[in-house]
Protein backbone atom coordinates (compact mmCIF):
# COMPACT_ATOMS: atom_id res chain seq x y z
CA UNK A 1 0.00 0.00 0.00
CA UNK A 2 1.42 3.44 -0.87
CA UNK A 3 2.62 5.40 2.16
CA UNK A 4 0.35 8.36 1.32
CA UNK A 5 -2.78 6.22 1.69
CA UNK A 6 -1.98 4.58 5.03
CA UNK A 7 -3.48 7.28 7.24
CA UNK A 8 -6.70 7.75 5.23
CA UNK A 9 -9.82 6.48 7.02
CA UNK A 10 -10.73 3.14 5.46
CA UNK A 11 -13.17 0.31 6.12
CA UNK A 12 -11.94 -2.93 4.59
CA UNK A 13 -14.44 -4.67 2.35
CA UNK A 14 -12.16 -7.14 0.58
CA UNK A 15 -8.65 -8.59 0.65
CA UNK A 16 -6.26 -9.19 -2.19
CA UNK A 17 -6.24 -8.05 -5.82
CA UNK A 18 -8.92 -8.89 -8.35
CA UNK A 19 -7.66 -11.39 -10.95
CA UNK A 20 -6.13 -10.39 -14.26
CA UNK A 21 -7.32 -12.76 -17.00
CA UNK A 22 -6.17 -13.17 -20.60
CA UNK A 23 -8.91 -13.31 -23.25
CA UNK A 24 -7.45 -15.37 -26.12
CA UNK A 25 -10.71 -15.78 -28.08
CA UNK A 26 -11.49 -12.06 -27.90
CA UNK A 27 -7.94 -11.30 -29.00
CA UNK A 28 -8.30 -13.72 -31.93
CA UNK A 29 -11.59 -12.09 -32.98
CA UNK A 30 -9.68 -8.82 -33.28
CA UNK A 31 -7.31 -10.43 -35.76
CA UNK A 32 -4.63 -11.49 -33.31
CA UNK A 33 -2.93 -8.11 -33.59
CA UNK A 34 -3.59 -7.27 -29.95
CA UNK A 35 -3.59 -9.29 -26.74
CA UNK A 36 -6.57 -8.45 -24.55
CA UNK A 37 -6.54 -8.90 -20.78
CA UNK A 38 -9.37 -8.08 -18.40
CA UNK A 39 -9.24 -7.11 -14.74
CA UNK A 40 -12.04 -9.12 -13.11
CA UNK A 41 -13.53 -6.53 -10.79
CA UNK A 42 -16.78 -8.48 -11.06
CA UNK A 43 -15.17 -11.16 -8.86
CA UNK A 44 -14.68 -8.83 -5.91
CA UNK A 45 -16.79 -10.03 -2.97
CA UNK A 46 -19.94 -8.35 -1.63
CA UNK A 47 -23.31 -8.25 -3.42
CA UNK A 48 -22.12 -9.67 -6.75
CA UNK A 49 -18.98 -7.58 -7.05
CA UNK A 50 -18.02 -4.48 -8.96
CA UNK A 51 -15.23 -1.93 -8.77
CA UNK A 52 -17.25 0.56 -6.68
CA UNK A 53 -16.40 -1.60 -3.66
CA UNK A 54 -12.98 0.09 -3.83
CA UNK A 55 -14.53 3.56 -3.57
CA UNK A 56 -16.76 2.50 -0.70
CA UNK A 57 -13.85 1.39 1.47
CA UNK A 58 -12.74 5.02 1.72
CA UNK A 59 -16.21 6.56 1.69
CA UNK A 60 -17.34 4.41 4.61
CA UNK A 61 -14.05 5.10 6.35
CA UNK A 62 -14.72 8.83 6.00
CA UNK A 63 -18.34 8.42 7.14
CA UNK A 64 -17.32 6.52 10.27
CA UNK A 65 -14.59 9.07 11.00
CA UNK A 66 -17.21 11.84 10.74
CA UNK A 67 -19.51 10.05 13.20
CA UNK A 68 -22.22 9.35 10.61
CA UNK A 69 -24.93 6.80 11.31
CA UNK A 70 -26.55 6.65 7.86
CA UNK A 71 -25.28 6.76 4.27
CA UNK A 72 -27.25 8.61 1.60
CA UNK A 73 -26.56 8.22 -2.09
CA UNK A 74 -28.40 8.23 -5.40
CA UNK A 75 -28.36 6.89 -8.92
CA UNK A 76 -30.49 5.27 -11.58
CA UNK A 77 -32.73 2.37 -10.68
CA UNK A 78 -30.18 -0.17 -12.01
CA UNK A 79 -27.22 1.48 -10.22
CA UNK A 80 -24.52 -1.00 -9.20
CA UNK A 81 -23.07 1.67 -6.92
CA UNK A 82 -26.33 1.93 -4.99
CA UNK A 83 -26.59 -1.85 -4.64
CA UNK A 84 -23.04 -2.02 -3.32
CA UNK A 85 -23.60 0.92 -0.97
CA UNK A 86 -26.48 -1.00 0.59
CA UNK A 87 -24.25 -4.04 1.06
CA UNK A 88 -21.24 -2.11 2.34
CA UNK A 89 -23.37 -0.08 4.73
CA UNK A 90 -24.89 -3.27 6.15
CA UNK A 91 -21.43 -4.72 6.67
CA UNK A 92 -20.26 -1.55 8.42
CA UNK A 93 -23.35 -1.32 10.63
CA UNK A 94 -24.58 1.87 8.96
CA UNK A 95 -28.11 2.51 7.73
CA UNK A 96 -28.47 3.32 4.04
CA UNK A 97 -30.98 5.55 2.22
CA UNK A 98 -31.03 5.36 -1.59
CA UNK A 99 -32.74 7.82 -3.94
CA UNK A 100 -33.22 6.28 -7.38
CA UNK A 101 -34.34 7.86 -10.62
CA UNK A 102 -37.54 6.44 -12.04
CA UNK A 103 -39.92 5.56 -13.25
CA UNK A 104 -40.26 2.51 -11.02
CA UNK A 105 -40.91 -0.86 -12.63
CA UNK A 106 -43.07 -3.71 -11.35
CA UNK A 107 -41.66 -6.00 -10.20
CA UNK A 108 -38.60 -4.01 -9.07
CA UNK A 109 -35.26 -4.81 -10.70
CA UNK A 110 -32.71 -7.05 -8.97
CA UNK A 111 -30.62 -4.15 -7.69
CA UNK A 112 -33.58 -2.62 -5.87
CA UNK A 113 -34.64 -5.98 -4.45
CA UNK A 114 -31.13 -6.73 -3.20
CA UNK A 115 -30.80 -3.27 -1.61
CA UNK A 116 -34.08 -3.72 0.24
CA UNK A 117 -33.12 -7.23 1.38
CA UNK A 118 -29.96 -5.69 2.81
CA UNK A 119 -32.07 -3.25 4.83
CA UNK A 120 -31.69 -0.08 2.76
CA UNK A 121 -34.50 2.45 2.47
CA UNK A 122 -35.17 2.95 -1.25
CA UNK A 123 -37.02 5.97 -2.66
CA UNK A 124 -37.91 5.59 -6.34
CA UNK A 125 -38.82 8.79 -8.15
CA UNK A 126 -41.48 9.03 -10.87
CA UNK A 127 -39.08 10.37 -13.52
CA UNK A 128 -35.44 10.18 -14.59
CA UNK A 129 -34.92 13.93 -14.21
CA UNK A 130 -31.55 14.55 -12.58
CA UNK A 131 -32.56 17.89 -11.06
CA UNK A 132 -35.53 16.22 -9.40
CA UNK A 133 -33.26 13.50 -8.02
CA UNK A 134 -30.84 16.04 -6.57
CA UNK A 135 -33.73 17.91 -4.93
CA UNK A 136 -35.02 14.66 -3.46
CA UNK A 137 -31.59 13.89 -2.00
CA UNK A 138 -31.48 17.35 -0.41
CA UNK A 139 -34.90 16.72 1.16
CA UNK A 140 -33.77 13.36 2.53
CA UNK A 141 -30.66 14.93 4.08
CA UNK A 142 -32.74 17.73 5.65
CA UNK A 143 -35.31 15.27 7.02
CA UNK A 144 -32.60 13.07 8.52
CA UNK A 145 -30.94 16.05 10.22
CA UNK A 146 -34.36 17.07 11.53
CA UNK A 147 -34.82 13.59 13.00
CA UNK A 148 -31.50 13.82 14.82
CA UNK A 149 -29.65 11.50 12.44
CA UNK A 150 -26.07 12.04 11.21
CA UNK A 151 -26.14 11.43 7.44
CA UNK A 152 -23.09 11.11 5.21
CA UNK A 153 -23.76 12.04 1.58
CA UNK A 154 -22.00 9.96 -1.08
CA UNK A 155 -21.74 11.44 -4.57
CA UNK A 156 -23.42 9.69 -7.50
CA UNK A 157 -21.30 6.68 -8.36
CA UNK A 158 -19.13 7.25 -5.29
CA UNK A 159 -16.95 9.28 -7.63
CA UNK A 160 -15.84 12.26 -5.54
CA UNK A 161 -12.23 12.77 -4.40
CA UNK A 162 -12.59 10.43 -1.41
CA UNK A 163 -14.00 7.52 -3.37
CA UNK A 164 -11.59 7.96 -6.28
CA UNK A 165 -8.71 7.04 -3.95
CA UNK A 166 -9.87 3.45 -4.29
CA UNK A 167 -9.41 3.65 -8.04
CA UNK A 168 -5.92 5.12 -7.67
CA UNK A 169 -5.02 2.01 -5.69
CA UNK A 170 -6.68 -0.14 -8.36
CA UNK A 171 -4.43 1.43 -10.98
CA UNK A 172 -1.32 0.76 -8.89
CA UNK A 173 -2.53 -2.79 -8.26
CA UNK A 174 -2.94 -3.30 -12.00
CA UNK A 175 0.59 -2.00 -12.59
CA UNK A 176 2.00 -4.53 -10.12
CA UNK A 177 0.08 -7.36 -11.77
CA UNK A 178 1.16 -6.51 -15.31
CA UNK A 179 4.78 -6.07 -14.22
CA UNK A 180 4.69 -9.45 -12.51
CA UNK A 181 3.46 -11.05 -15.75
CA UNK A 182 6.01 -9.23 -17.88
CA UNK A 183 3.29 -7.28 -19.67
CA UNK A 184 3.61 -3.73 -20.99
CA UNK A 185 0.04 -2.52 -21.65
CA UNK A 186 -0.34 -0.20 -24.61
CA UNK A 187 -3.74 1.06 -23.44
CA UNK A 188 -6.34 0.71 -20.71
CA UNK A 189 -9.94 0.65 -21.95
CA UNK A 190 -12.82 1.25 -19.54
CA UNK A 191 -16.37 2.59 -19.46
CA UNK A 192 -16.65 6.04 -17.91
CA UNK A 193 -19.84 7.65 -16.59
CA UNK A 194 -19.39 9.66 -13.38
CA UNK A 195 -15.62 9.66 -13.97
CA UNK A 196 -14.27 8.37 -10.66
CA UNK A 197 -12.61 5.26 -12.07
CA UNK A 198 -11.23 7.26 -14.98
CA UNK A 199 -9.79 9.93 -12.68
CA UNK A 200 -8.27 7.39 -10.31
CA UNK A 201 -6.47 5.54 -13.10
CA UNK A 202 -5.11 8.80 -14.52
CA UNK A 203 -3.71 9.72 -11.10
CA UNK A 204 -2.23 6.23 -10.71
CA UNK A 205 -0.53 6.58 -14.09
CA UNK A 206 0.85 9.96 -13.06
CA UNK A 207 2.24 8.51 -9.85
CA UNK A 208 3.98 5.75 -11.79
CA UNK A 209 5.46 8.24 -14.23
CA UNK A 210 6.71 10.38 -11.34
CA UNK A 211 8.28 7.26 -9.84
CA UNK A 212 9.98 6.35 -13.08
CA UNK A 213 7.74 3.27 -13.40
CA UNK A 214 9.64 1.67 -10.49
CA UNK A 215 7.86 0.08 -7.53
CA UNK A 216 4.44 1.55 -8.50
CA UNK A 217 2.80 0.39 -5.28
CA UNK A 218 5.66 1.47 -3.02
Amino acid sequence: MPAWSVDLPRFRLFDGPSPLERLPRFSAELGGKVEIWIKREDLLPLAFGGNKIRNLEFLIGAARAAGADILVTSGRRWSNHCRLTAAAGAKAGLDVHLVLSGPPIDPPGPGVRIARLLGATVDQLPTADRTEREAAVARVIADLHGAGRRPYLIDVGGSGPVGAVGQVLAGLELAEQTAGLGLEPAAIVLPSATGGTHAGLIVANGLMVADGFASPAG
